[in-house]
C-alpha cells in the first residue's frame, strides 16, 4: 500500500518585533562593531539570509533597535517633563526615571544612546552621528522645558548651558551604571546635579 506523503508545512513566520528585541540586548550590551552577525542569528535562532530578508543590513537592524529603544525607554526616561510644572521636580524625575533604565530591570545596564558609539570607525560615521544627533535631541528637549518654566530660574541663567549639563550628567550616569551598576551611587550623581539647579531657581 502507497503511503501518503506528508503535508508540507507552511514556511515558519519571521516575528520581525522577536528578532528585533533580541538584536536590542545584544546591541545595549555589547555595542554594535562588538556584536556579529553570526551572534545575532545564533541568539535568534534564525539563518543569516532570513535575518537579511527581515533587515537589508546590520545597520538596517541596529537603527531599528535605536528607534525601539527610544519609542521606550527614551520617552520613559524624559516622561517627567510634561508631567510636572515646577522645573526641579520636572527634571529630578528625568534623572531619577534614568536611573531606573541604567540598573533597573532585566535589561542591560546602561543606555544604547548615551554610550553607543561615541567612537568608531570611519564606516560607522552615519551611525554615530545618529546617535550624536538623538543626544543632541535629549538636550534640545531639556532646554525647551527650561525656556518654557523661564520665570522660575533666575534672571541672567544661561539655560542652553544648564541644559547641556544636565544632558552631560546623564551620559556620565549611564557610563557609571555600566561601571558600578549600583542605583544608590547614581541617585548621588543625581541629587548632586540637583544642586546646581536649585542654586538657579528664583522659587
Amino acid at each position: 500500500m502507497e503511503m501518503e506523503k506528508a503535508p508540507r508545512g507552511r514556511p515558519r513566520r519571521l516575528d520581525k518585533d522577536k528578532i528585533l528585541e533580541i538584536a536590542s540586548v545584544l546591541f545595549w550590551q555589547q555595542g554594535y562593531e562588538a556584536t556579529s552577525i553570526n551572534e545575532l542569528v545564533t541568539a535568534m535562532g534564525i539563518a543569516p539570509p532570513s535575518l537579511y530578508a527581515a533587515f537589508s543590513s546590520k545597520e538596517e537592524l541596529y537603527l531599528a533597535a535605536i528607534d525601539r529603544y527610544s519609542a521606550s525607554y527614551g520617552r520613559q526616561m524624559l516622561s517627567g517633563l510634561a508631567l510636572h510644572s515646577c522645573v526641579y521636580e520636572a527634571i529630578r524625575t528625568v534623572l531619577y526615571e534614568c536611573v531606573e533604565v541604567f540598573v533597573g530591570g532585566d535589561h542591560p545596564s546602561g543606555c544604547m544612546i548615551a554610550t553607543g558609539l561615541v567612537e568608531s570607525s570611519n564606516a560607522q560615521g552615519a551611525l554615530a552621528r545618529k546617535l550624536a544627533d538623538l543626544r543632541q535631541q535629549t538636550i534640545k528637549i531639556i532646554a525647551d522645558k527650561f525656556k518654557a518654566c523661564e520665570t522660575q530660574f533666575v534672571e541672567g541663567t544661561d539655560l542652553p548651558a544648564l541644559a547641556s549639563f544636565f544632558g552631560a550628567t546623564i551620559q556620565g550616569m549611564a557610563v557609571q551604571a555600566r561601571d558600578v551598576n549600583c542605583p544608590t551611587e547614581l541617585h548621588k550623581i543625581a541629587e548632586h546635579s540637583l544642586s546646581v539647579l536649585q542654586a538657579s531657581r528664583r522659587f
